[in-house]
């Protein structure tokens, strides 16, 4: 009996490691999770980071029956490595593109960027082997070379980034709001060293950030006009209440990946429309996005495309030659 048993644990042990068991996580475990995360980040030490992100948001308008979609596909690639806040190598990528469709018709890709590349959008720096490498369409083929360059800082690269002036004090705030009984729930599942945490928001939630943010501003003001006279969260929350009226939320979702207590990656999907005015001004906008993110910050290395490098550089000593 003792033999069968112990082959059936061995068996079920088997079973888990090749399937790869899950646990759900519970709001106590998710929030140390949260804090866990907060508590790796070490801003002073950003040596090397590897950020890429590629998703497509679509905005569509119909009016009278007339609608318009417009398409925007971005990817977003940046590899850096870094050493006493110089960089010693960088690829930095950014592309986005767009197209617009008018009643089923396609429309040349021109309405959301002007003239700007027939639609599109790219920028490009490199650093490698003290050599800058740059490229963009933002006003035209712009080419750009360096030899010898002096090199750039990893401030000068991160600033332009999301969220870089956060400090940890606002993460602590961050979580906790996400984890009050303000906030809908979010759900975990840890399989071996992963854990997932998704968010699936509501407009209540919505409504909620606006408040905190209102809330936030008018103590700001209160603190420098000791005369100023706060309003009261019903009287905030019937003004959001008014502005979101027309505002419908199918889908809000936000998923964030933690590896080894660091952010690994994130997710959105986004599904919201709002319809403003009435009758035959009645406006409905409707705007879909899936958009995912990975972040990688030990062992990054930094792909360089040669043939890229060397084409860069030769339309830069051309465009000289030309002048």
């Amino acid at each position: 009996m003792k033999k069968i048993l112990a082959v059936s644990i061995l068996i079920i042990v088997l079973i888990c490691s090749f399937a790869g068991c899950s646990k759900t996580l519970d709001e106590q475990e998710i929030k140390q999770v949260l804090t866990d995360v907060r508590n790796s980040i070490d801003l002073e030490k950003l040596d090397q980071i590897d950020i890429s992100a590629n998703g497509t948001v679509s905005m569509t308008e119909t009016q009278n029956g007339i609608y318009e979609t417009t398409t925007m596909k971005i990817e977003f690639i940046d590899q850096l490595l870094s050493k006493d806040n110089a960089i010693s190598s960088q690829n930095l990528q950014i592309k986005m593109s767009a197209e617009t469709v008018t009643n089923g018709e396609q429309v040349s890709g021109d309405s959301e960027f002007g003239d700007i590349g027939e639609g599109s959008l790219i920028i490009e720096c490199y650093y490698k082997d003290g050599n800058l490498y740059g490229y963009t369409n933002l006003l035209g083929d712009y080419y750009q070379y360096q030899e010898d360059a002096e090199a750039p800082t990893v401030d000068d690269s991160v600033e332009s980034l999301p969220g870089e002036d956060v400090s940890l004090s606002e993460v602590d705030e961050l979580i906790d709001m996400v984890m009050s009984d303000d906030f809908s729930k979010p759900t975990a599942v840890q399989k071996g060293k992963t854990i997932t945490i998704t968010w699936e928001l509501t407009i209540d939630d919505i409504k909620n950030l606006i408040l905190q943010e209102q809330k936030d501003v008018a103590e700001a003001i209160k603190e420098q006009y000791p005369d100023y006279e706060l309003s009261t969260d019903e009287e905030l929350m019937a003004a959001i209440d008014e502005e979101l009226k027309g505002l419908k939320i199918d889908k809000l979702n936000i998923t964030i990946t933690v590896v080894d207590k660091k952010i690994n990656g994130a997710s959105f999907e986004i599904d919201v429309t709002e319809t403003s005015g009435e009758g035959e001004d009645a406006v409905t906008t409707n705007i879909k996005a899936d958009f995912s993110l990975t972040v990688k910050t030990e062992n990054v290395a930094v792909d360089f495309d040669n043939e890229r490098l060397n084409e860069i550089k030769t339309k830069y000593e051309e465009s000289l030659s030309n002048q």
